[in-house]
């Protein structure tokens, strides 16, 4: 996995998308929720999860932001809401994001 780190202001677009990914099966789905990937322009900064055991039925939404630290260039910050489902969630981060953007530098992951 490459790492980029790309600027709003470098940006002539900003189109925010989403990528489920498949629950999985068997013995390790019990307990397990979703993962929604938050993607800008087809690069991952960001996951939706929740629905799971771990998460204690609430919806977790975390952004990558570049902010140095001992051991990593980036770091996680989590969104506190109160998001009840993945489509809440989703409508929220749209509402968010771009403002999010504007205050701090947002790391990007390339596949």
């Amino acid at each position: 996995m490459k790492e980029s780190e790309c600027s709003l202001e470098k940006q002539a677009k900003f189109n925010i998308s989403f990528k489920k990914h498949p629950r999985p099966t068997g013995l390790s789905s019990v307990g397990a929720g979703y993962y929604i990937d938050i993607k800008v322009n087809k690069k991952r900064c960001g996951l939706i999860t929740g629905g799971s055991w771990r998460s204690e039925g609430k919806v977790i939404i975390q952004i990558a932001v570049k902010e140095a630290t001992e051991n990593c260039p980036w770091s996680w910050i989590f969104i506190k809401n109160s998001c009840v489902d993945q489509d809440q969630a989703k409508a929220y981060v749209l509402s968010i994001l771009k403002k999010l953007a504007n205050e701090r530098t947002i790391q990007y992951f390339e596949d």
